[in-house]
C-alpha cells in the first residue's frame, strides 16, 4: 500500500546482478537460464508447428537470450512500455510487446533439473538413459528455462532484508517466514504485477516481483492493478489512505459505543478511481471493516487517554519530546510513524493513517 523508492533497493539489485553472474561463468545462474533457452528453440524447432509459427516462437525466444541480462534488470517503464506496446520498433524489445504467439500451445520438450540444469533421464524400463519428455505450454516452457524458481527465492530472501514483514496490496496479512529441518518455510507468496503466463519473458525480472500474501495473489490473479511497489519520488510513494467519516468519528469520541466505518480512499483526488480499484480487487474495506474496527476503537480510546494524562503531566512535568513520541507509538500504540516502514507489520498503514486523522489540533508527536 506504500511504494518504495527505486534507490531503496539499489544494493539488492546489485547483489541479485552478482548472484546472476556472467556468461563467462558456465555454472553462474545467467548461463544457465541462457542454456535453457537454446533449449526451448531446440524444443520448438523439433515441434510439430507450422514453418511460421516455427519462426515466431524461435524469435520470441532468441530476442529473449540476446537481452537476457537486460531483461532480468528491465525497469518497471520499460516493462510497461512492452506491455502497452508504446515502444519503438527499432528498440531491441519490440518484438516482445505484439509476437502474435499462442503462449498456451502445448509443446513436446525435454525435461530439465531446475537446480542442475542437466536433462532428467528416465532410469529404468524401454528408454532408460534417454531423456524424459512431456507436453507443456510454451509459456511453462519459458519460464522454466528463466529459471523463475531460483530467481524467485532470491527475491524473497531479498524482500526478507528489506524487512518486508506484511503484505504489499492489503497491509492486513503477515509474510512469515522461519527455518525447519534446514528448510526456509514461507507465506509469503512472491507475486507478478505482468502475469508470467501472459508474459513468460518477464517472469524473472527483478522489479516484476511483489511479495504478497495468499489472499491477495489469489484476488488479483492474472489481472493488472494500479498499485506498483516502486517510486520515482515522494509524490507517487503513497496512493491511498485509511480515515472514518468526520462526523462519525465525531460522534464516537463523544460516545465510545456508537459505530463507525473505515473508509480506503486516493490520497489525492486524482488517486480515487485508482482506490476504487485497488478496493474491487482486494476487498479492502470490506477486511479492515469486518476485522479490525475494535483496533482501530481501542486505538483511538488509547490516545485520548494518553494525551489527557500526558496533557495534566505537562503542567507540573517537563517531558522530553522522544520520549513522548515512543510512548505515544511504539510502547502505547504498537506501531511506528515512520512511513518508510509501513510494510514492518500487519495494520501499519490503517494506524498511521487513523493516527493522523484523530485530533488534528493536538501537537504532532
Amino acid at each position: 500500500m506504500y511504494r518504495l523508492k527505486y534507490a531503496a533497493v539499489a544494493n539488492f539489485k546489485l547483489n541479485y546482478q552478482n548472484k546472476l553472474g556472467s556468461a563467462k561463468d558456465k555454472d553462474s545462474l545467467f548461463t544457465r537460464i541462457s542454456n535453457g533457452l537454446n533449449q526451448a528453440f531446440l524444443n520448438v524447432k523439433k515441434s510439430n508447428l507450422t514453418k511460421t509459427e516455427k519462426t515466431l516462437y524461435q524469435q520470441y525466444i532468441m530476442v529473449i537470450k540476446n537481452n537476457l541480462f537486460d531483461i532480468l534488470n528491465i525497469s518497471f517503464d520499460k516493462m510497461k512500455g512492452v506491455v502497452d506496446k508504446n515502444i519503438l520498433q527499432n528498440d531491441s524489445l519490440y518484438f516482445l510487446s505484439n509476437p502474435g504467439i499462442d503462449f498456451s500451445k502445448k509443446l513436446f520438450c525435454r525435461i530439465f533439473d531446475p537446480e542442475t540444469g542437466a536433462p532428467v533421464q528416465y532410469k529404468s524400463g524401454k528408454k532408460k538413459g534417454l531423456c524424459k519428455k512431456e507436453k507443456r505450454k510454451f509459456h511453462e516452457m519459458i519460464v522454466d528455462a528463466m529459471m523463475y524458481d531460483q530467481v524467485r527465492d532470491v527475491m524473497r530472501r531479498c524482500f526478507q532484508e528489506m524487512n518486508i514483514n506484511a503484505c504489499v496490496y492489503c497491509n492486513a496479512q503477515y509474510l512469515l517466514t522461519y527455518s525447519h529441518v534446514k528448510k526456509t518455510m514461507s507465506s509469503m507468496q512472491i507475486d507478478h504485477y505482468f502475469d508470467k503466463s501472459d508474459w513468460p519473458c518477464f517472469s524473472s525480472s527483478f522489479f516484476n516481483f511483489l511479495p504478497s500474501c495468499g489472499y491477495c495473489n489469489q484476488k488479483k490473479s492474472n489481472r493488472f492493478v494500479d498499485f506498483y511497489l516502486y517510486a520515482e519520488n515522494d509524490e507517487e510513494s503513497n496512493p491511498f489512505k485509511f480515515e472514518i467519516p468526520d462526523s462519525e468519528l465525531a460522534t464516537f469520541l463523544v460516545d465510545y459505543s456508537t459505530k463507525f466505518s473505515i473508509k480506503f480512499k486516493g490520497a489525492l483526488y486524482n488517486l480515487d478511481q485508482a482506490a476504487k480499484s485497488h478496493n474491487s480487487t482486494f476487498h479492502i474495506e470490506d477486511l479492515y471493516n469486518d476485522n479490525f474496527l475494535e483496533v482501530v476503537k481501542n486505538f483511538i480510546k488509547r490516545k485520548m487517554f494518553l494525551h489527557g494524562v500526558v496533557n495534566s503531566c505537562s503542567n507540573s512535568f517537563e517531558i522530553d519530546d522522544s520520549i513522548l513520541k515512543m510512548s505515544y507509538n511504539e510502547i502505547y500504540f504498537d506501531f511506528v510513524d515512520d512511513v518508510d516502514k509501513i510494510h514492518s507489520a500487519p495494520l501499519t498503514k490503517l494506524k498511521q493513517d487513523i493516527n493522523s486523522q484523530i485530533n488534528p489540533n493536538l501537537p504532532k508527536i
